[in-house]
């Protein structure tokens, strides 16, 4: 059986970067002993398009914290405790992006910022 699942999702940096909840969408494969395959569809702007930025940001401005925030997180995300900071951090340093961005009158499209 396919089981698609249509959804927004609203990540921490896009909340603090003010942008609407991205539409989503998961198609599963469901056989008798469980899922054999998913795929996850993101729209715009998917995770990417706004962590590579924060992350570059991140690197410029707080280099000893850039590794433990968002997808690129080396907090240990294997447990529920690491999995947590890392998203009490994402979330810290993503408000702090969106009002030095903010102050400067630019958005997370601006590489040069």
């Amino acid at each position: 059986m396919i089981v698609i699942c249509q959804y927004g999702v609203d990540w921490a940096v896009t909340q603090a970067l003010g942008v609407p909840p991205v539409g989503a969408t998961t198609t599963m494969t469901v056989t008798p002993v469980g899922i054999s395959a998913i795929h996850f569809e993101y729209g715009f702007p998917d995770h990417w398009t706004t962590s590579v930025p924060l992350h570059a940001w991140m690197k410029t401005n707080h280099p000893v914290e850039a590794d433990f925030v968002g997808n690129y997180g080396t907090v240990d995300s294997t447990s529920i405790d690491g999995a947590r900071r890392s998203g009490e951090l994402t979330r810290e340093f993503a408000e702090l992006w969106a009002e030095y961005l903010d102050e400067r009158g630019c958005t997370y499209e601006d590489r040069l910022c």
